[in-house]
């Protein structure tokens, strides 16, 4: 277990530049383009992201679980097959989302009221295939051994990107931007893909040995899971657009941004926790896999807590020193937000859990049902509340699913069959 620790230390202290110019890149654009014309871009990037997690089916997380399992198994043909197959699956399914968002936009552009936020898919559309594959990419290097390099390249360029447009064309618009990042995106995944190449063992696709049907079925389940908790986590940014103003969308935008300072240490234990999940629930050692959960506990405690303090201290002062005037009456919104991403980072470790030891149909359910609560609340929540009411679902919603993740572990016992 200390390897785990130590492992997860690399990949915080990799993800921590990319973080960080991330942090750097909204900051910039939220003071720059105010809080109307950020939220265009945030509503871009929300509905994109939903798209993409569609338009992968489920691949990026099969990487973690599929790649250890078939390289540990010395089956390098079928592994090239495996490999080769979510290149052709992704780039069909990720081509056709985009062309459906490019025509709604199309069709929306310039009609009335909602014309704008319809005009955003188009920028959406530009977004979809190049977030699918860097997903992807990211997921099966770090599968492979590497997660620091994979969070490090997928994290970093893409803001870098669009850090150098704003710096260098201060004119630049929301618009521009979400096209900087698509275009520093490709290479981010680019680069991802290359490492992944040089360091893997190569061997030639062996699709007559390939389960391409029982993998395409168990992406299918994963993708219920993970798609309906992408859903869970952007939905109220796309439903804040046509429930309330863009100006809600881009107070709210900016604040979940803030609160990813809590949400990537967990996010980079999932990606070191998942192949010891996947490899020791494979080999039937109960005990190793205890003792992982414990350990995903408690480092997640450890990073939680004193990066929530601040927030939740002093929210108005923390919005007001980091976005400016603007955004200073957003406290309320600020704390509500820091809860629900409290409870979703306590969340991921189990969700990891779940899906690399053959459960992902009942978290899938779960998930789904969540997603459900949430969308309800929003509905009723956002057109009088704006963005307090949406980050009020969210943390309902996300507390629900800890306590029913807790359960659904607990039912398992680990024997997880």
């Amino acid at each position: 277990m200390r390897a785990i620790s130590a492992r997860y230390v690399r990949v915080v202290i990799a993800a921590v530049p990319g973080k960080l110019a991330a942090l750097a890149m909204a900051v910039l654009l939220a003071r720059k383009l105010g809080p109307a014309e950020f939220g265009f871009f945030v509503f871009a990037q929300g509905l994109a992201t939903i798209v993409a997690h569609f338009a992968a089916l489920g691949w990026p997380t099969l990487m973690l679980r599929m790649v250890p399992a078939l390289a540990a198994e010395n089956k390098g043909g079928e592994l090239a097959a495996f490999l080769r197959f979510a290149d052709y699956l992704l780039l069909a399914s990720s081509l056709a989302l985009a062309g459906v968002l490019l025509v709604g936009g199309w069709l929306g552009a310039g009609v009335g009221a909602g014309g704008e936020l319809l005009e955003s898919s188009l920028y959406a559309a530009v977004l979809v295939p190049t977030l699918a594959f860097r997903s992807l990419y990211r997921q099966r290097l770090a599968a492979n051994g590497r997660p620091a390099l994979a969070v490090t390249v997928d994290e970093l360029l893409p803001a870098l990107g669009v850090i150098a447009l704003i710096l260098l064309l201060p004119g630049a618009s929301a618009t521009d931007c979400l096209i900087a990042s698509a275009l520093a995106g490709m290479v981010a995944l680019l680069v991802n893909r290359s490492a992944f190449d040089h360091g893997a063992q190569s061997g030639r696709p062996a699709f007559s040995e390939a389960p391409l049907k029982s993998w395409m079925l168990m992406g299918w389940f994963i993708l219920l899971a993970t798609a309906c908790k992408v859903l869970l986590n952007r939905v109220d940014v796309v439903m804040l657009g046509p429930l309330s103003t863009l100006e809600a969308t881009g107070l709210y935008g900016a604040c979940v941004r803030l609160s990813y300072v809590l949400t990537f240490p967990q996010v980079a234990l999932s990606m070191v926790l998942s192949p010891v999940f996947s490899s020791a629930y494979a080999s039937g050692n109960q005990a190793e896999l205890r003792q992982a959960v414990r350990q995903a506990t408690r480092l997640s405690l450890v990073t939680l807590v004193p990066l929530a303090l601040p927030f939740v201290l002093v929210p108005e002062s923390v919005l007001k020193i980091v976005y400016g005037d603007s955004y200073a009456g957003g406290g309320d919104v600020l704390t509500l937000v820091i809860v629900s991403q409290f409870f979703a980072s306590l969340s991921i470790p189990l969700s990891s859990l779940l899906m690399m030891t053959g459960r992902e149909k009942p978290y899938g359910v779960l998930i789904a049902g969540v997603l459900a609560l949430n969308v309800a609340l929003n509905l009723l929540l956002i057109p009088p509340y704006g963005a307090l009411g949406a980050a009020a679902s969210s943390a309902v919603g996300m507390g629900f699913l800890l306590v029913a993740q807790h359960w659904l572990v607990r039912r398992s016992r680990f024997r997880l069959v």
